[in-house]
């Protein structure tokens, strides 16, 4: 739920910051100086939805997506790095006061290995089948989101649309988590 005025940007954000290692060597007098900084990149899911109402009620929405995380670390010159995946959808639509869009088609296939059994043995690549077990699951992650503009001219009918959002959120609680 998020409230946006005419030709404004409204944004979420639910990311987190991930600490990216970067190394620098300097050599002064003959001898080489290492240095580490830690950078931060966010990772998470962005959404920026720029609403513009024209004379007849219509709302045209600028609508910016973000999702990335961290993905398998990448080795370079001896040490592992993070490296990160990102997918993004920028689209730009118009639509009537309550009519609800959806936003889709940001899947990521995540795979997964688990590798456990006897130890040292599983580390041996022939006597790890006989001693070991190998576990490969594949995730399918998609986003969906779904927007529905509504026109709010005064205080009135933003209390309206609260109280509504407030039950809808009720419900799924409700739903998912019964008492």
């Amino acid at each position: 739920h998020v409230l946006a005025s005419d030709n404004q940007e409204a944004k979420i954000d639910v990311s987190r910051e991930i600490p990216v290692a970067s190394g620098e060597t300097a050599v002064s007098g003959g001898t080489a100086i290492s240095t580490t900084t830690i950078e931060y990149r966010d990772t998470g899911v962005i959404l920026a939805v720029t609403p513009h109402i024209n004379d007849r009620g219509l709302v045209t929405m600028d609508i910016s997506q973000e999702v990335s995380d961290v993905d398998a670390d990448v080795r370079v010159a001896g040490k592992d790095y993070p490296s990160f995946f990102k997918r993004t959808v920028k689209t730009t639509l118009t639509v009537k006061h309550g009519q609800t869009i959806v936003i889709g088609g940001l899947i990521r296939d995540k795979e997964e290995e688990d590798i456990s059994g006897v130890p040292c043995l599983i580390d041996v690549p022939v006597v790890r089948y006989l001693f070991g077990q190998e576990k490969k699951k594949t995730e399918k992650i998609e986003l969906i989101v779904l927007i529905t503009p509504r026109v709010v001219a005064n205080l009135d009918d933003v209390d309206a649309v609260t109280q509504e959002f407030k039950q809808k959120v009720r419900n799924v609680v409700n739903r998912f988590f019964p008492q």
